[in-house]
């Protein structure tokens, strides 16, 4: 008797454990679980002025932050109870634009966790144009980066490979949403994923420097990858929700500057996936979406 009253209480601990997420525990402010965990995305739409062939074309960036359950063993969005399950913030990055004739589409998606101080659990970039399609992808499994390519260039290919862990440029944008303060400055980072693709580089950590500045009543962070001889410019808000005023990146090529940048135009918290009938198409006039 006493042997069944051990297996049956056994068991109600067993079912009492949580299997929702883990919960953050990376001294988030109050402000961040307010705003973060409110059941909305945060949609800011950007113009956008992308260099390529030389040439810089007229587009549009889309940043996409929302917070997610995250399936810690598959490394996907859960969609049910798991004891795996580990709090996340997403940010999809999307960039549109024409080159003459025929379109580009690019989207990046990054999984930092909410519950450790982990570099990106995931990083996902695809490229989409009339010649064909790029796919690149990052996952973290212990002290490694899994890399899997697919490409229609021959330079690129498809391949399989591991690097090591390092800070990576695609989870900056969600560090500084967090804070813009960052505490560490690392001295080799991951280059945007989606850049790497563009012009075929290699798949790896590059030297950085990583430097921080006030700006009127924003914060910009610079970084400068010398074997690159690359400079990326971020200015957000000073103050809470640190939305990102502006992004720019300058890539020196056969003494030419090159240089995309976007500039905010409007942002929105909203439940979008909710927000998929006819009648909600008036909600991209209040994004200013074109």
């Amino acid at each position: 008797m006493k042997n069944i009253l051990l297996i049956f209480a056994s068991f109600l601990l067993l079912v009492s454990c949580s299997t929702k997420p883990d919960k953050p525990n990376l001294n988030l402010s109050k402000e961040f679980k307010d705003y973060w965990y409110a059941g909305e995305a945060e949609i800011s739409y950007y113009e956008l002025s992308m260099s390529r062939y030389g040439e810089n074309r007229e587009g549009e960036m889309y940043l996409i932050f929302v917070t997610e359950d995250f399936n810690n063993e598959l490394q996907v969005k859960t969609e049910r109870e798991i004891n795996s399950a580990e709090s996340h913030f997403k940010l999809n990055w999307h960039q549109n634009f024409t080159t003459g004739i025929y379109d580009y589409a690019v989207m990046q998606s990054t999984f930092k966790s909410l519950a450790t101080d982990k570099n990106a659990s995931k990083i996902a970039s695809s490229i989409q144009e009339w010649c064909g399609q790029s796919y690149l992808q990052l996952n973290l499994k212990e002290k490694d980066y899994h890399v899997s390519l697919h490409s229609y260039f021959e330079a690129l290919n498809d391949d399989y490979f591991v690097i090591n862990d390092h800070y990576t440029e695609n989870q900056l944008l969600l560090d500084l949403r967090i804070s813009p303060e960052l505490t560490t400055q690392p001295s080799k980072v991951i280059p945007n994923l989606a850049f790497l693709q563009l012009n075929k580089k290699e798949i790896k950590a590059y030297a950085v420097e990583i430097k921080q500045s006030n700006k009127n009543e924003s914060i910009l962070t610079e970084l400068y990858f010398s074997e690159l001889d690359r400079n990326v410019k971020i200015e957000q808000e000073q103050n809470f929700p640190f939305r990102i005023l502006s992004w720019e990146e300058t890539v020196n090529q056969d003494g030419n500057s090159q240089i995309s940048k976007a500039k905010l135009i409007n942002s929105m918290n909203i439940d979008y996936w909710n927000k998929n009938k006819e009648k909600d198409l008036i909600l991209r006039d209040s994004l200013k979406l074109k």
